[in-house]
């Protein structure tokens, strides 16, 4: 205890106000000096110095102030300080006692040794005393000594039999050689003698134990004691022989030879001595047994074994596997009511029946591995029959997970082709694996031995992480690429067709305890579109597992299932070539889900998937020369016509037939039959030389044509949604340039001036026209969407081209493009004689005329254009000779009352008002009024009509009128008439 130092402490208060007080009176004193008349320097100098003594005080005051917050540490340091001051003080002051002690003992020095003496007793053992065996002995007779012991045997043997009633431990006993020896089977054996002065006292004269220790364990043997403890025990034993015993708690520690009245028999003081003796030899087992345990700790049981021995409680308590995190199991080893040693076995604090296990085998023989050994490997039977339990009460079949197990071991299937075995080591308790073929096996089993009551849970989770890797790893190796950024959550896989049955459990339905052993894992193929993947459900309760085609989106930072769909494998197990096959039938679906949505979202056709059992039913119904066009295998789907192409004189249904075998490529068909075409010469023209690598037609013996497209498509395909994609862009094309195609043959056989010169894809020339208007070639060439229109060189309508192209190309009017080149070609039968009149119109102009006269067409569209005439001729000599007279006329032509037969066509001619207006023209007026009787003569066999301001006629007599109206108006605008 150190004491509290109270000499020279000052409260931190006390300073403060001292010094304050202090520096008070300095600084009044400086003040007072300051006004003085003593020198400026000396004054100054001296209110420094009081400045500075006052600021290193006042430092010292702050660093007292903050040592203040530390009081209590700084004292006890103090406190310390000056203990240990005090302390050097007297260590001191006793070193200098104890020199001046040694100093003050030189006078009393002890006389020199006998040497002599000693080196006798080194040498003989004892000093050579004169008077050593100065009395000599009388030695004892053999007569004397057998008289002796044979008195001593009767007075033992009638000692014995007068006590009343031996203790049971006792009843085996032997008088002879002047003693009586008990003999205590796996106990103790000793021998009682009786004494000179007293007969009735018996005294113990000889001990031994009948077990001790040897290799480890307790057996049945001579053990004796060291003399220091057979000494004490035979102090003992003869005190408890003593006729007049007195127990020890009714002696008087200071009065040990006090006279009480005590017990007299001879049966007592053996019961005594009887219990006693077992006592002793039962602790002594107790001991060796401990020493046993102690070795075990030692060697083989290092750190999973903890004996304590509790010699008052004459009990062992042993706990073994420490190393488990669980309630530890003990092994209590005490003494029995009959001095015998017996176990107890305790598990989770719970007394566990131990039968079968014995401490001692039949020899009496006690070792404590052997007891330790059967427990343990009991112990671990029952956590093995517990799991086993589980799996039971867990599952349906517990031979798919649990394929074999022992006492000790459990043969635990991972996939269909791997087993593990989980064991569990009797030193330890801690569960491993033979041979763990992965770290996450060991991370697996290190949870399983921090908790153990979670083994049934952990042991499905390696079944499901190793199924996880081995089907990561095959897919892998057959092409497959894994997406571990892809997760969804629990509501999104509920979403999921999950059969449940598949896992092989009691209670089927899919709760948060089987979720833990159920994972979803994410692979795609290199060519497929983003956000489609192949998920795979695999659980830790079966080897089965399923599959699913999906496309997955991100919304709003959450992972969601666009769409998906189940795909069934008919082999329960996966291997290279599986996978491979899976590979293309996934790609199959993905492809035909991309079609079909494209086909629905986008044309809003009717179309389904062939099942793959009406597969081959669906390729029987077509020809082989057919079939050798399509690819063997692959989905094919079928398209309603009408819903999407209407191709005239096609089949309701149209075949798309995939091929994915080829890597990175796409092979897309799709196959059409047309019936019932108008005539033979359409069959014919699309017939004829019609095979190309993207687009063909096939005749069959049924008089029926096929068509077919075929085009490539690269992967991967991009698309940023589901609908998005545009696959079949180019062969919808080819189908809808077929279908044009078809409605413009249709025209052959509508009308019979219509003839097919040369029929492709890009390309229809056709012949038009007959021998009473005329013939001339117009072909319709198609570039991209665009069709163009290209007529023959000696075509009186290329001057029209532009107003003819405009009409097919025109957007506005939402017509087919078969009816506008329908409505083209009856305009150019039906304008024939008049167009050709027009080209043909310079060869009417002589020389003369053409010199002074100058005339050009106008298209103002298809269905109007005019006539310009003008002349530049100089007028007659005389005033003003050099002037010229400008002279125009317009001459409008109009098509009305549009229509295919040509009578029924209208024309109406006329000239414009304000060239009218200009004069010199009254000879036109009067031929628009009907009263000019040359022109009247010569167009009396037209159906015309006067209309004051032009003229009506039905366009085949167009050409007569207009020829007239020209000679009259170069005639009106020759250099004569002027």
């Amino acid at each position: 205890m150190i004491s509290e130092v109270t000499d020279n402490i000052i409260p931190l208060k006390q300073i403060l106000s001292t010094y304050c007080l202090h520096v008070y009176k300095e600084l009044g004193e400086s003040i007072k000096i300051l006004q003085s008349n003593q020198d400026d320097h000396s004054k100054k100098k001296r209110f420094l110095e009081v400045l500075v003594t006052i600021r290193e005080n006042f430092v010292r005051l702050f660093v007292l102030s903050k040592w203040a917050k530390s009081a209590d540490d700084i004292y006890k340091l103090i406190k310390l300080f000056a203990h240990l001051r005090r302390l050097i003080l007297e260590i001191g002051n006793v070193a200098h006692g104890m020199k001046f002690m040694g100093l003050s003992l030189i006078d009393a020095k002890l006389p020199n040794p006998d040497l002599r003496t000693a080196i006798e007793v080194v040498l003989k053992g004892r000093p050579q005393l004169k008077t050593y065996g100065f009395l000599q002995s009388k030695k004892l007779s053999s007569v004397l000594i057998l008289r002796t012991i044979k008195e001593v045997n009767v007075i033992l043997a009638s000692r014995i039999s007068m006590a009343k009633e031996l203790p049971s431990l006792l009843r085996n006993y032997k008088v002879a050689n002047g003693r009586i020896t008990f003999h205590v089977s796996n106990f103790f054996e000793t021998s009682l003698s009786i004494g000179d002065e007293n007969e009735n006292q018996l005294y113990m004269v000889y001990f031994h134990f009948n077990f001790g220790a040897l290799d480890n364990k307790l057996m049945t043997m001579t053990t004796h004691l060291d003399e220091g403890t057979q000494n004490l025990l035979f102090k003992k034993a003869n005190r408890a022989l003593r006729v007049d015993f007195v127990p020890v708690e009714q002696t008087n520690e200071d009065d040990s030879e006090t006279k009480l009245p005590g017990h007299k028999s001879l049966t007592e003081s053996l019961q005594r001595l009887c219990r006693l003796l077992c006592k002793f030899s039962v602790g002594y087992k107790l001991y060796l047994l401990y020493r046993q345990l102690v070795t075990l700790k030692v060697n083989i049981w290092k750190s999973d074994l903890s004996p304590v021995y509790y010699p008052d409680k004459n009990k062992i308590i042993l706990t073994y596997w420490n190393q488990r995190n669980l309630r530890k199991p003990t092994i209590e080893i005490s003494v029995s009511d009959n001095d015998t040693l017996s176990f107890e076995w305790f598990k989770g604090g719970i007394l566990q029946k131990a039968d079968g296990i014995k401490l001692a085998d039949k020899a009496g023989t006690i070792s404590m591995e052997s007891l330790l050994m059967q427990i343990t490997y009991k112990h671990v039977k029952q956590i093995i029959d517990h799991i086993v339990l589980q799996f039971d009460e867990l599952l349906l079949d517990r031979s798919k997970v649990i394929t074999y197990y022992t006492n000790d071991s459990i043969v635990f299937s991972l996939t269909p082709t791997k087993s593990t075995i989980y064991s569990i080591d009797p030193l330890s308790g801690l569960g491993y694996f033979t041979n763990p073929s992965s770290n996450k096996m060991i991370e697996i089993e290190d949870l399983i031995n921090i908790d153990p009551q979670s083994t049934t849970r952990n042991l499905l989770r390696i079944k499901l992480e190793t199924q996880l890797y081995e089907l990561s790893y095959t897919m892998n190796s057959t092409g497959w690429i894994s997406n571990d950024i892809v997760t969804l959550s629990t509501a999104e896989m509920k979403r999921l067709s999950i059969n449940t049955k598949l896992f092989n459990l009691m209670n089927s339905s899919f709760n948060d305890s089987s979720l833990l052993l159920y994972k979803l894992k994410f692979h795609r193929r290199k060519q497929w579109p983003g956000g489609w993947f192949l998920i795979v459900g695999v659980n830790g309760f079966s080897s089965k597992i399923q599959w699913w085609l999906s496309y997955i989106k991100s919304v709003m930072g959450q992972w969601s299932i666009q769409w998906f769909e189940e795909i069934h494998v008919s082999v329960a197990d996966y291997d290279y070539s599986m996978l491979l096959d899976l590979s293309n039938m996934t790609t199959e679906k993905l492809v035909s889900n991309l079609l079909m949505e494209e086909l629905r979202n986008n044309y809003n056709a009717k179309v389904f998937v062939v099942d793959n059992k009406d597969h081959d039913k669906v390729l029987l119904s077509l020809s082989s020369e057919i079939k050798k066009h399509l690819p063997a295998k692959g989905p094919l789907l079928v398209l309603d016509n009408h819903s999407l192409t209407a191709i005239p004189s096609c089949e309701s249904t149209i075949l798309i037939s995939l091929d994915v075998s080829t890597l990175d490529v796409l092979k897309l068909f799709v196959l059409g039959k047309l019936t019932d075409l108008p005539s033979y010469r359409m069959f014919d023209s699309l017939t004829e030389n019609y095979r190309t690598a993207s687009f063909a037609t096939f005749s069959s013996k049924e008089n029926c044509l096929f068509f077919r497209t075929y085009q490539e498509i690269s992967f991967p395909v991009h698309s940023s949604s589901l609908i998005s994609t545009n696959l079949l862009g180019d062969s919808l094309h080819l189908i809808h340039q077929f279908t044009e195609m078809i409605n413009l043959l249709s025209l052959t056989d509508q009308q019979a001036a219509i003839k097919a010169l040369d029929v492709t894809l890009s390309k229809v020339k056709f012949e038009v026209g007959n021998e009473i208007y005329g013939k001339e070639h117009v072909s319709f060439l198609r570039e991209g969407d665009s069709v163009s229109l290209v007529l023959s060189k000696t075509s009186p309508h290329r001057f029209c081209l532009p107003q003819m192209e405009s009409m097919i190309q025109n957007r506005t009017k939402a017509m087919p493009l078969s009816t506008k080149i329908n409505h083209l070609i009856n305009y150019m039968q039906v304008t024939f004689s008049l167009v050709n009149f027009v080209n043909h119109l310079e060869k009417d102009l002589s020389s003369e005329v053409e010199s002074n006269l100058q005339w050009t067409r106008f298209m103002y569209d298809i269905n109007w254009f005019s006539l310009i005439y003008w002349s530049n001729a100089f007028q007659k000599p005389g005033k003003n000779q050099n002037l010229k007279l400008k002279r125009k006329v317009t001459l409008n032509i109009q098509i009305k009352n549009w229509t295919a037969v040509p009578t029924l066509v209208k024309t109406f001619i006329n000239i414009n008002k304000e060239d009218l207006d200009s004069g010199g023209l009254e000879s036109l007026e009067k031929i628009f009024k009907g009263e000019n009787d040359n022109f009247n003569s010569k167009v009396k066999n037209c159906e015309l009509r006067f209309l004051n301001v032009g003229i009506a006629c039905t366009i085949n007599f167009a050409h007569h009128i207009l020829q007239e109206l020209h000679h009259h108006i170069i005639s009106e605008l020759s250099p004569s008439s002027i």
